[in-house]
């Protein structure tokens, strides 16, 4: 149980981090390639 808190911690301390400090760049990136992926589906991205 101690490694998934720890696990759940850092990826906390992660968000936190990037949305204070960070401005949200890296976020910002995992989305725009999470989309860029999604669009290269023979459905495409619908917004």
């Amino acid at each position: 149980m101690r490694p998934v808190l720890t696990v759940l911690a850092l990826v906390a301390c992660f968000f936190l981090w990037d949305g204070l400090f960070n401005q949200g760049i890296y976020t910002a990136a995992v989305e725009h390639r999470y989309r860029d992926a999604v669009a290269a589906l023979p459905t495409g991205y619908k917004r």
